[in-house]
């Protein structure tokens, strides 16, 4: 499948690597910098990515409803629209892997990607062989080598070559790749108290303050989509200092105690 053309002419068409084999991961970037551009384009296609860099939000829609990216990476300034803003109207219609790749370092710039439906977070000037590798990290997380395509705990289904979960009840909700993997996870442990450390290592290969606040958001994320409902038919529990528990009720309990 070609590569559509993109952006303006500032952004080099050779960084569009249209030519590559369709089994390559197909990487959408967006970044009002055409510099900054062209380098992170030229980076992940030396790297053996299919590449679409483009300058603003509305060319980005365009291209993500018209293409099937596997991962997005994000500016959060753009010209027309906040890239905050832009991740909520994807995360309306996928849940592909989104990284933001901006200069804001704030942390409440890091918080309210993550809260917007980012999944990471990195910020420049960066080192090419650290996004790099969260690019290739995040893209195994989004088909990771799970045990069985589906997994069920009590009155909890999880899909996850869908990435949709669902009740006995009929209720369902989306998830994001990373949302999935550490659905999986705890329901693969339902009942046990799992530590902050180990939950990290086994979602991220790591255990840092970085990854422990990305565990957090993505927890406040999950209890809202599973404990949405008055019958709280699943929790997740925190035991303070420690880590976290999930409880799914049973069709023979209406909710959990």
């Amino acid at each position: 499948m070609a590569t559509p053309p993109i952006c303006s002419d500032e952004c080099d068409a050779a960084f569009v690597a249209a030519e590559q084999a369709p089994e390559q991961s197909y990487i959408l970037i967006a970044d009002a910098d055409s510099q900054a551009l062209k380098l992170v384009a030229f980076l992940l296609h030396a790297d053996g990515y299919r590449v679409a860099p483009v300058c603003d939000s509305a060319t980005l829609l365009q291209t993500f409803y018209t293409t099937r990216p596997d991962l997005v990476l994000l500016d959060v300034t753009l010209p027309d629209m906040c890239g905050f803003d832009l991740c909520r109207q994807i995360r309306r219609r996928s849940s592909i892997p989104v990284i933001f790749l901006s200069a804001r370092a704030q942390t409440e710039d890091k918080v309210r990607g993550l809260q917007s439906g980012g999944d990471d977070y990195v910020t420049k000037p960066f080192d090419p062989p650290d996004l790099l590798a969260r690019v290739a990290a995040l893209l195994r997380r989004s088909r990771p080598p799970y045990h069985s395509p589906r997994i069920k705990h009590g009155d909890l289904t999880l899909d996850t070559s869908e990435q949709q979960a669902r009740f006995a009840d009929g209720r369902m909700f989306e998830l994001t790749p990373v949302e999935t993997h550490l659905l999986y996870y705890l329901m693969a442990r339902a009942g046990e108290l799992l530590s902050f450390e180990a939950i990290c290592r086994a979602i991220w290969a790591q255990d840092t303050p970085d990854t422990r606040a990305r565990l957090s958001v993505h927890i406040y994320h999950l209890r809202k989509k599973i404990e949405s409902d008055g019958m709280r038919a699943c929790a997740i529990r925190t035991i303070r200092g420690v880590g976290y528990q999930l409880d799914i009720a049973t069709e023979h309990h209406g909710g959990i105690a």
